[in-house]
């Protein structure tokens, strides 16, 4: 007997169908290794942080007890990225706005009160993950910086994370209203203002330090791919 009209392209449909399963059961099975990956590197960055911050605590009070302590933020900064990116819906991407609440509520976790207040205005800006561990460094850089420098004694402010897509490029502002540029912003020739110049040139960006009459503005600027 002949084969009924349409049999061959039944068939060719149930193929397509069921090679289209296997490779979406096997893209999930993918994603899922990959997020467990990044998950377990946030943890090891976080433990990382965690011995440093406890060998500063058995350092004498000095330069090398700030390095440690500095180098512990930097790498928890790191492990904020990596735990971001890894629970985002898209792998590819993330949303700064996340990024920052992130970094924010690890720094005021480790203010000893709430004289300075820190604070997002960042709209819907979801950049290439591989964006996220610079912006993340330089983020706490610059948050660290202020809280430590722009409030001596008993004054109180607050310090603001500003982001915005302009013209295919991310425009991130961090602000404070503190004692001004001439005392806060780091050296030139110091580690923290090295580091965040550096990150800027190697994500083809710039980095401006000015006054906000009162406090401090920088302003990273770094081109994205259109439609971010």
């Amino acid at each position: 007997m002949a084969p009924s009209p349409g049999t061959a392209e039944d068939e060719f449909e149930r193929c397509l169908t069921e090679r289209t399963a296997q490779l979406r059961e096997a893209l999930d099975r993918q994603t899922m290794l990959l997020r467990e990956a990044g998950h377990r590197v946030a943890t090891n960055l976080q433990v990382i942080a965690s011995l440093m911050v406890l060998k500063a605590r058995r350092t004498q009070e000095g330069e090398a007890r700030l390095a440690l302590e500095g180098m512990a933020d930097r790498i928890g900064a790191l492990a904020v990225a990596h735990r971001l990116v890894g629970t985002e819906d898209s792998l590819a991407r993330f949303a700064l706005a996340e990024l920052a609440e992130g970094l924010i509520g690890e720094i005021g976790a480790g203010l000893a009160d709430d004289r300075v207040r820190l604070a997002t205005e960042i709209g819907m800006v979801a950049l290439p993950a591989a964006m996220a561990s610079p912006l993340a460094l330089t983020i706490q850089e610059l948050l660290s910086n202020a809280v430590r420098h722009a409030y001596p004694g008993d004054r109180q402010g607050e310090v603001r994370v500003l982001g915005r897509l302009v013209d295919d490029a991310l425009h991130l502002e961090i602000r404070d209203d503190g004692i001004g540029i001439d005392a806060t912003a780091v050296n030139r020739q110091g580690f923290g203002r090295s580091l965040v110049e550096m990150i800027a040139r190697q994500v083809g960006g710039t980095v401006a330090w000015s006054d906000a009459e009162p406090g401090t503005r920088v302003v990273l600027t770094i081109p994205v791919a259109p439609g971010a």
